[in-house]
Order: C-alpha cells, then structure tokens, then sequence
C-alpha cells in the first residue's frame, strides 16, 4: 500500500515537472528567428584633421559596400553628408563651426535600406585665436 502511494506520488511529480517545466523547443532561438541582422558598409581607418574653427575627417572607402550617407554625431550636433555613387579610395568631408576644443565624433554610416553600420568613435580638436596666438 505503501509502495503503491509513493508510485503514485513519484508519478504525478514527473507529469508536473514535465508540463509545466518543459519550454517551446526554439526558445533558445528568438533572438534570431527574426532573421539575422545586416549591417551597412564601413569607413575604414578614419582620421580627424584639425583646422580653423573646422575639422576635415577622412577615411579609406574599401569597404564602404552600398552606403549612401556619412552620419557624424558629437556633442548635441548631428551632421549627414551624402556619399557620392563614385569615390576615389579616400572620402573627405569638412564640419565647420566649431569652438576650439577636442572633440569626440560617432561616425556611423547607412544604405539605402536603412542598415547602419558598426559606429566609430573617433577624437578630433578644432582650433581657434587661442592656438594662433
């Protein structure tokens, strides 16, 4: 009789574990089920040069791919530039207006699409009167 209840017992605490333990077979998977995620071409080796109350950057196009805009982010400023269909192997833009100081540009770019690239972070300093003088 014993026996019998602890069968029992053992049986209905396997059916539990079973049901309410046991997840859907892909739920490892939901993080990709949605395809994967396609990123835009890159701008390689980018260098910021610094000028009067502007700077230059620049960077190497090998693999830019199929992107068609440069998004540059500093500070609370965003600037976009369009990236012509043909470029040379180096790709050089100009952001004017700005104090003299050091800054930190995100340089991120996107297609057609609207995939974006791997962002970049990259420092750079404008100059002004304070280093002319």
């Amino acid at each position: 009789m014993v026996i019998n209840k602890i069968l029992k017992f053992c049986f209905f605490l396997i059916a539990f574990t079973v049901v309410f333990s046991c997840e859907d077979m892909d739920s490892i998977h939901k993080n990709y089920l949605n395809g994967e995620k396609i990123y835009a071409g890159i701008l390689v080796s980018i260098e910021i040069r610094p000028g009067y109350k502007k700077v230059q950057l620049e960077g190497l196009t090998n693999f830019l791919g199929n992107s068609n805009n440069l998004i540059v982010e500093f500070e609370d400023r965003t600037e976009t530039f369009r990236i012509d269909t043909d470029l040379e192997d180096v790709m050089s833009v100009i952001i004017n207006d700005l104090e003299e100081k050091t800054y930190e540009f995100n340089v991120t770019t996107s297609d057609e699409r609207g995939n974006m690239s791997v962002s970049q972070d990259v420092a750079g300093s404008a100059i002004g009167e304070t280093f002319i003088s």
